[in-house]
């Protein structure tokens, strides 16, 4: 259409030759179907791939996560299989390198305070455990426990399965994407 000034001529002579009358017509006596709401939007690859890219940088790095069916920092058990449980400050840690290689402020709107941090997490996981004081090995050194317990805070993360389902229904619906 662009500089294409022959079919804007068309469409101009349709328009007055009566096709304001024709699309009102149109318009009044289109069945409109019975689910049909003006604010439900057909679920694209486009409009899951737009709520991404404007999602939050700590739902952005789980959602990468998820993706890449991979957490890249310490864990205990099989994310696969069921739920792991990460240290706090390791989970602070990957989250802070991964927003400077995206160029994102991880510690914007609060997310530097572990309460506020740690609710964001439940807002999109509702299952995840926080608050967790979990004793750290003696391997650990990035861990710091308490003296008088031995333990560090943690968190539980839901299972691969039950993140994806998290997402999908942020996103929407089944997001579509093939996850493996």
């Amino acid at each position: 259409w662009q500089n294409n000034h022959r079919r804007f001529d068309q469409l101009r002579a349709q328009i007055d030759d009566g096709g304001y009358k024709r699309l009102m017509y149109d318009m009044m006596t289109r069945k409109i179907p019975d689910k049909w709401h003006p604010r439900l939007f057909p679920v694209t690859t486009a409009l899951i791939q737009q709520k991404v890219f404007s999602m939050e940088p700590l739902p952005r790095f789980f959602y990468n996560c998820v993706e890449q069916q991979h957490l890249p920092f310490d864990h205990s058990g099989d994310w696969s299989k069921g739920p792991v449980k990460v240290f706090y400050v390791t989970l602070k840690m990957s989250f802070g390198d991964w927003c400077r290689e995206n160029n994102m402020r991880g510690g914007a709107y609060g997310r530097s305070s572990s309460s506020i941090f740690q609710a964001e997490i439940k807002e999109f996981f509702p299952t995840a455990k926080t608050g967790l004081r979990t004793v750290v090995p003696d391997d650990m050194v990035d861990v710091r426990p308490t003296p008088s317990d031995g333990r560090a805070s943690s968190i539980e993360i839901p299972s691969l399965a039950d993140c994806k389902k998290s997402f999908d229904k942020m996103l929407g619906k089944d997001s579509g994407y093939d996850f493996g």
